[in-house]
């Protein structure tokens, strides 16, 4: 128990803290401020050879405990949700150690990993860590990591009207029919010769661009309201092969995401190459089946599968006519890359995570826990917001200029890097499952407390 010392008695000093526990000094902290309100307090970070200022809590009550973590250390103290939207301009007020430390929570390190990284000790960081939260005005390192990550591309505010996103869409629908067809004649012989790398740097190129960027467009466009929007994604899925994918994703893939009547969300302990076969196969049965159910229910409605297997077999005889059979036999080959590019998307971006099921053996509703997202700004731009993926779940209508990162929302899952940087771990499966499995673990853990699943073992 404290007390208050009179006005008079007050003495306007400087308090040095060599804290040894982020919770310690918080409390140390708190209590100088109830003894003597007008004492400087200076935290002394021995590690780095100087002295940093503690900011101060505006008021003397006690700490609340700290909020959940998405890597299990010491989450500084937390906040309403109402304060935390202030953090604003505090990466100004943040230290060089501390923006170094923060760099590395946003990739997914852990404290023991930052503290071997920069030759300190792991309670060293945990004081770093405590201290940004604070300026910061975040609850947890999840948190701190949304808004640093997201800082630069913040979430719009809501009914904003974004009226070039349409023009950006179909411009890209363009771009994908005018590289895809330049592309097949380059590779088929047909322009310019080319040497053997300049062949391999234009296939791995196009099939990049057409699995990643082309897919996250029409990813967009099959979820519009408008039938011309709609129309044009469909035809850039046709064109890749892969039409199936339009029925798949919107009838299979958001209803049942996060659970294992859902293909395209990876198991937790499953490797992609594993992955890639079950899913193609399993979202085109899946999606058969239901587009078949809808026919039967509505006499007279053609099954789409029809346009997205003759569209595809369509293709590929306009491929061998114009190109020859090599050319057809490329063409397939950079569709397959390019779905494969896609695969890697989902494989990535649901890895492990599962919904709870409830008393009614109903899955519980879908909500950011059951997405990984990954804030990073050249991606989200370069992707059309794909990364923010956990929005796109729970409003799916939502045009990709609106779609937003939620940063409040905790625990959630985020990836450490981004999503073309993840895709191309996934492809190693050791060391996919060594940056992943811990934190699959450590999700469930956390939305679920005390019935975490274990992780399985490999199985391919």
């Amino acid at each position: 128990m404290t007390t208050s010392l009179p006005d008079e008695q007050i003495i306007r000093t400087r308090i040095i803290v060599a804290p040894v526990h982020p919770a310690a000094h918080d409390h140390m902290v708190s209590l100088i401020r109830q003894l003597n309100p007008e004492a400087e307090v200076i935290t002394l970070a021995a590690s780095i050879g100087r002295v940093e200022r503690a900011p101060l809590p505006d008021s003397a009550e006690p700490l609340a405990a700290a909020g959940p973590s998405m890597d299990g250390a010491d989450a500084g103290p937390a906040r309403p949700a109402a304060e935390t939207s202030g953090a604003g301009d505090g990466m100004a007020r943040l230290s060089t150690r501390q923006r170094e430390v923060l760099r590395h929570i946003v990739a997914g390190w852990t404290n023991k990993e930052i503290a071997r990284h920069l030759n300190i000790s792991p309670s060293t960081v945990r004081v770093h860590v405590s201290a940004l939260l604070r300026v910061l005005n975040v609850p947890t390192r999840t948190a701190a990591a949304a808004f640093a990550a997201g800082r630069a591309l913040p979430d719009p505010e809501e009914g904003v009207p974004h009226p070039g996103a349409d023009a950006v869409s179909l411009v890209l629908v363009a771009a994908h029919l005018l590289l895809l067809s330049a592309a097949l004649r380059a590779l088929a012989g047909f322009g310019p010769p080319l040497t053997w790398p300049q062949h391999v740097a234009l296939f791995f190129g196009t099939g990049m661009f057409m699995g990643q960027v082309s897919n996250a467009n029409a990813h967009e466009l099959i979820h519009r309201g408008s039938r011309l929007l709609f129309r044009a994604g469909a035809l850039v899925y046709v064109t890749l092969l892969f039409g199936h994918h339009v029925s798949a994703h919107r009838l299979v893939h958001h209803r049942h995401v996060a659970t294992d009547a859902d293909p395209n969300s990876a198991r937790a302990g499953e490797s992609f190459w594993r992955f890639f076969p079950r899913a193609w196969a399993g979202s085109f049965r899946a999606g058969l089946a239901v587009e078949r159910d809808r026919a039967a229910r509505q006499p007279g409605r053609v099954n789409p599968y029809v346009w997205w297997v003759g569209g595809a077999v369509a293709c590929v005889a306009l491929a061998a006519a114009a190109l020859g059979l090599r050319g057809a036999l490329i063409y397939v080959l950079l569709c397959l890359y390019a779905q494969m590019q896609l695969m890697l998307s989902d494989y990535v971006q649901h890895y492990g995570l599962r919904r709870a099921t409830l008393p009614d053996g109903r899955a519980e509703p879908v909500d950011a826990r059951h997405s990984w997202d990954a804030p990073h700004l050249l991606s989200s731009l370069m992707l059309v917001n794909a990364p923010r993926h956990s929005d796109h779940h729970a409003h799916p209508s939502r045009p990709y200029p609106a779609l937003r990162l939620n940063r409040a929302q905790a625990p959630r899952p985020l990836l450490p890097w981004s999503l073309p940087v993840m895709g191309a771990i996934a492809l190693v499966p050791p060391l996919w499952r060594r940056v992943m499995d811990r934190r699959v673990a450590r999700m469930r853990a956390l939305a679920r407390p005390g019935d975490a699943p274990p992780v399985p073992s490999p199985t391919g």
